[in-house]
């Protein structure tokens, strides 16, 4: 991944919280999604302590907002993909 990409200028400031609530007997977990200049969003998990250092292998760390999961167009992708990646890792 470039460099620059995460780089403060690229974000307008505003931000959208994602979490896996599905109901009282699933485990909580909560995510950021940062909005792009550009209008997409870039999604984070920043319970990097919760991850297997084979999980901080495969993927970006941001020593801000953890690890790195995507880049999506809307708010709903966001929550979409940040759920997603609950399922398939579990922690």
């Amino acid at each position: 991944m470039n460099l620059f990409y995460f780089n403060h200028e690229n974000y307008t400031g505003n931000h959208l919280h994602v979490d896996s609530w599905q109901d009282e007997n699933t485990a909580y977990l909560e995510g950021i999604a940062l909005e792009r200049k550009n209008g997409t969003m870039d999604v984070f998990f920043q319970g990097t302590d919760l991850l297997s250092d084979e999980m901080k292998k495969k993927g970006n760390i941001h020593e801000t907002f953890g690890i790195f999961l995507g880049n999506v167009k809307n708010a709903g992708d966001a929550c979409n993909l940040f759920c997603r990646w609950v399922q398939n890792n579990p922690l």
